[in-house]
């Protein structure tokens, strides 16, 4: 759940509904940036970009039940991120991204130099759409995380199942 807009107390209250729908789906739920919300919901965890908390700190609040993913884009964060604990990886932009405009996008080739040698789960970020994920699955990169080609959609639900369709090859 993205908290950039709105009060606390709303967004607060938005994410521990949405902690009981994860719940009931068993589904997991991770706050983006900010470790106080995921803190207050009882979320499973906290996604971080590089200008958010650092890992030492948010694993402090959060402990170590708790999952913290990190957005990287270069060698040196991805080196640093592992380094210093990080459960996941989120690298990116893959492609031209609206959500992240000042970022130049990795390509495919960038992507899979920077891969090769992490040992924890990383996904694939920015720009990432249904259109695209073909050229990805080529390339051995099938874990992923959209946003924008699913908030845009007219039909969210029906857009997710095909991407999940077309990531398990079920098109």
């Amino acid at each position: 759940m993205r908290c950039k807009q709105g009060k606390d107390s709303k967004n607060l209250e938005f994410a521990i509904k949405v902690r009981k729908l994860c719940d009931n789906f068993g589904a997991l739920f991770l706050i983006n940036d900010r470790v106080d919300i995921a803190l207050a919901c009882n979320a499973d965890g906290v996604h971080l970009g590089q200008n958010d908390m650092d890992i030492k700190s948010a694993r402090n609040i959060l402990g170590f039940s708790k999952i913290i993913g990190i957005s990287a884009s270069n060698e040196w964060d991805i080196k640093k991120a592992i380094q210093d604990g990080c459960d996941y990886l989120g690298i990116g932009p893959v492609f031209a991204s609206t959500t992240k405009k000042e970022k130049v996008p990795l390509g495919i080739n960038t992507l899979k130099s920077l891969t090769k040698d992490i040992s924890i789960p990383w996904f694939a970020i920015g720009g990432i759409k249904r259109e695209n994920i073909p050229l990805l699955k080529e390339n051995n990169i099938c874990k992923v995380a959209i946003i924008t080609d699913l908030i845009n959609s007219k039909k969210p639900k029906d857009k997710a199942i095909m991407i999940i369709n077309s990531l398990t090859d079920e098109d």
